[in-house]
């Protein structure tokens, strides 16, 4: 019922709907472990898809020597495997360029989370299967629970053993389909100690290691766990209302237990179906080399999840997070458990949920425990991250400061030494970091007490106010130091973030006031150059679809991969390794409008790539802005051209129609005339099948033109498809007198409702396209199938292969190969009239060459 919802709330339910049903399906079989029988009943389903009329290509699957497996792949159609050589090794791989030339509608690839060989075009063979979907290829394949990157950490505690190739829980967004294969632990067993997983020695081993009971039974648990939220997730993407609105955000840093944290705050929001958001705060001055790295790999990891990623630097990492997280409206704000702290640190700065909670917030504050916490050590709590050199630094400095006050003493007294250093400490703090300006202050002030205060070279303080000057000189060169080592990792941040705005400011500058996408592109190299001192080229494919891949460099190939799959690539990231440049597509609204690419010198920082994003995100903006323009201009023009053209359309069309029936009639009365000689019935015949083929074209026009102004009307009625199929074939006979029709219809078969006369019509053009483009003899064959709700009519014929360009435009309309005489709209009008009806129509290439198509037609049209 859609009572309570609004127009918008309707539409947007539509929309979601239409890409469910629009996108390719991925099923996946999901196991507790190795021998539940993933990849058996994968190949189980793929034999079923075959004999239901499906094109079903075995992609790759490890059959590790099962017979019953073995069995299952008779029959079916199997790449073959890609010979990579590495490190004195013959591999064999998943190939992908041979799938994707293929083409199948269905492909199997077993071993997802499989590392690739170096050198192939993606590091990970999920991402293998992602380049499938995005290229519109339905794809099965199999996992283990233990791979899925969010339960690595509970397989850890769970077992000991550390899982090292994983799949994104990200990837499971694609995922239309979930069955999971359970069997019990102890038939699971039985199976090992019967050989049936892996060899005898290889099992029991197995058995000891990894495949106890115990731990069976508790990947079982995550296995079915991980089903049902995935079920719940869907439920809550049907029902987004049902949400309610939840936002979480995780707070990361460089230690350790963020790995935790991360995957534990991703199965929340996964339960949830929330969006959630890993925000990653630097706090006081610059990370370690190694802190960097590991903030880094918690980033990738949480981005991997699926999170969103936020980097800010702050004096108050609290109190920006509640900003935050106010600001993103988040419900539930995840942070770790602080770490144990000895008695003589309890003075020191609050952790970070410590903190947290002193703050006032209507946000629901989780503070999760975290495995293998160690006790917080005084080092890490002063938060020492400068380097040795600056600490030899500032005793260097403060050692010569010291040998230069002694010959100043002659001329001063001590007090005016304490000043000296007090100056010296305050002007080192705009050059170190806090650490060594607390040594520093410590160093000035004992050094005073040492070498100039009375009596000298002892730390003993003989009267009451040297004792004060002493604690004021030590205290003040403490905070001076320390505040300004502070203003200047604040001013740090300030001209980062300066930076940053400056780089945008000056490209949009640049590009804002050209009215071309050259010069857009021409500014932006030259911006991109000046800001990454690198080589900069923005490529543009305006017609992705006829490009020829041989005439292209390396570069080009790369950068049109990236355009066609909207993802990174080459250098510094995980595909196509190899290229010397790293490319970004031009990403604005859903689709990228080009390519990035640029050369750099070293793997960018955090901060760089970010930036490098945001430019390449504005160059996109405009590029598309100019694109829209020239869009709404050509629009303009097309719609006043469309109007034209239908008008004209039309009123040729019947106009034609007329005189045409006269000369059908004339012809057919003179041709059954006694009186004619064998030139005169040659000529009559030629009249007839001239007028015939006339009478085809303007029958598609005025299809055509009923159908672009929405002027085609149904008469439903009880319909029988076979007879439908025979009135077709019989209409074609001449056409089809010398090929082989092989015809499999059900023997009891359900009703159909439609439009009897238009469903015939798009059977007939199918047909005729078959007769006109295949060589006389092929073979052809027309099968019908039912499902419940549905009636399909597959059309294959045997014909020559069809080029890939032809593939694509196949139900374009006005679209013809060199070898047609025709107007090229048959198949165009018979995707209309199916379509219609509620229906659909696919091709694809045939198993043995030629084209198949299908009819999916609904037992009874929507609204009757």
């Amino acid at each position: 019922m859609h009572d309570n919802k609004s127009p918008d709330e309707l539409l947007a339910e539509i929309e979601r709907e239409r890409q469910l049903l629009e996108r390719p399906i991925l099923k996946v079989f999901l196991g507790m472990s190795a021998g539940v029988g993933k990849t058996f009943a994968m190949l189980q389903a793929a034999r079923q898809l075959e004999l239901d009329g499906e094109d079903v290509v075995v992609g790759y699957v490890e059959t590790h020597g099962r017979p019953e497996t073995n069995a299952l792949l008779e029959g079916l159609e199997i790449l073959p495997r890609k010979k990579v050589h590495y490190r004195n090794l013959d591999l064999e791989e998943f190939d992908l360029e041979a799938a994707i030339s293929r083409r199948p509608r269905y492909l199997i690839v077993d071993e997802l989370p499989h590392s690739n060989a170096p050198g192939l075009h993606h590091s990970k063979r999920y991402q293998d299967v992602l380049e499938l979907l995005n290229q519109g290829i339905n794809v099965f394949t199999a996992i283990n629970i233990q791979h899925l990157e969010s339960q690595v950490q509970a397989v850890h505690e769970l077992s000991g053993i550390q899982v090292r190739e994983t799949v994104p829980d990200s990837f499971f967004e694609k995922v239309t389909d979930i069955e999971v294969i359970d069997i019990t632990p102890d038939e699971l067993l039985r199976r090992f100690h019967e050989g049936k997983v892996y060899i005898p020695e290889q099992a029991q081993m197995a058995v000891m290691r990894f495949f106890r009971r115990e731990n069976l039974a508790l990947l079982r648990r995550l296995a079915l766990d991980y089903a049902a939220a995935e079920v719940e997730r869907e439920m809550l993407q049907l029902e987004p209302r049902k949400n309610l609105g939840h936002r979480f955000l995780v707070a990361i840093g460089p230690d350790s237990g963020s790995e935790y944290l991360i995957r534990h705050a991703r199965r929340a929001a996964q339960s949830r179906n929330a969006p959630w958001i890993a925000l990653h705060v630097s706090s006081q001055g610059k990370l370690t080399a190694t802190e960097n790295q590991n903030a880094e790999k918690h980033l990738k990891l949480a981005a991997e999840l699926g999170a969103e990623i936020m980097t800010i630097s702050a004096e108050n990492p609290a109190v920006s997070i509640i900003e935050i997280a106010q600001a993103r409206q988040i419900s539930r704000l995840f942070v770790g458990q602080p770490r144990k702290r000895p008695w003589y640190l309890l003075l020191a700065r609050p952790s970070l949920p410590e903190a947290l909670m002193r703050l006032r917030s209507d946000i629901d504050l989780y503070i999760v425990a975290l495995p293998e916490q160690q006790t917080l050590s005084w080092k890490e709590s002063l938060h020492f991250h400068s380097s040795l050199s600056s600490y030899l630094y500032i005793t260097l400095i403060l050692g010569s400061l010291t040998f230069i006050n002694s010959f100043l003493l002659k001329y001063v007294d001590p007090y005016t030494i304490s000043l000296v250093y007090l100056f010296c400490i305050a002007v080192l703090g705009m050059f170190f970091s806090r650490g060594p300006i607390m040594l520093g202050g410590l160093m000035a002030a004992f050094s005073w007490n040492f070498f100039f205060l009375d009596p000298r070279h002892t730390f003993h303080i003989a009267r009451t106010h040297d004792a004060l000057t002493f604690l004021v000189l030590l205290i003040v060169s403490l905070v001076t130091g320390s505040l300004t080592s502070r203003l200047k990792a604040k001013e740090s941040s300030l001209l980062r973030r300066e930076k940053f705005l400056a780089a945008l400011f000056e490209l949009m500058k640049a590009i804002s006031n050209s009215d071309s996408k050259t010069g857009i592109i021409k500014r932006a190299e030259e911006r991109f150059g000046a800001v990454f001192k690198a080589r900069t080229t923005i490529y543009l494919f305006p017609d992705s679809s006829s490009a020829d891949a041989t005439n292209m460099n390396r570069d080009e190939a790369v950068a049109r991969w990236v355009f066609k799959n909207s993802t990174v690539a080459g250098r510094y990231t995980d595909t196509l390794q190899e290229t010397e440049k790293t490319f970004l597509p031009l990403i604005s609204g859903q689709q990228a409008t080009g390519v990035l690419g640029i050369t750099l010198g070293k793997k960018p920082a955090r901060e760089d790539w970010s930036l490098l994003q945001a430019m390449a995100g504005l160059v996109a903006l405009y590029l598309d802005r100019l694109g829209l323009k020239e869009m709404e201009k050509k629009l303009d023009r097309s719609l006043d051209s469309e109007r034209l053209f239908l008008t004209v359309l039309h009123s040729l069309s019947h106009e034609l129609r007329t005189p045409l029936t006269s000369i059908r009639g004339a012809a057919e009365t003179l041709s059954n005339t006694e009186k004619k000689d064998q030139s005169t019935s040659a000529l009559l015949q030629d009249i007839l099948d001239s007028a015939e083929v006339m009478n085809h074209l303007i029958a598609n026009l005025l299809d055509m033109s009923r159908i672009e102004s929405g002027g085609m009307k149904l008469n439903i009625m009880d319909i029988d498809l076979p007879d439908l199929v025979n009135n077709a074939i019989e209409r074609l006979s001449g056409l089809l007198a010398n090929r082989r029709i092989e015809k499999e219809f059900p023997e009891h078969h359900s009703p159909l409702y439609g439009d009897g006369a238009l469903i015939e019509q798009a059977i007939y053009n199918i047909l005729h396209n078959v007769a006109t483009h295949t060589p006389e003899g092929t073979g052809l064959r027309i099968r019908m199938a039912e499902t419940k709700e549905n009636v399909r009519l597959f059309i294959s014929d045997q014909g020559p292969a069809l080029s890939p360009d032809l593939m694509n435009h196949i139900f374009q309309k006005f679209y013809k190969s060199k070898q047609s005489h025709g107007l090229g709209l048959g198949m165009s009008i018979a995707r209309g009239i199916v379509e219609a009806h509620g229906g659909k129509v696919d091709a694809y290439p045939g198993k043995t060459g030629g084209l198949s198509v299908l009819f999916d037609l609904p037992r009874q049209p929507e609204g009757i």
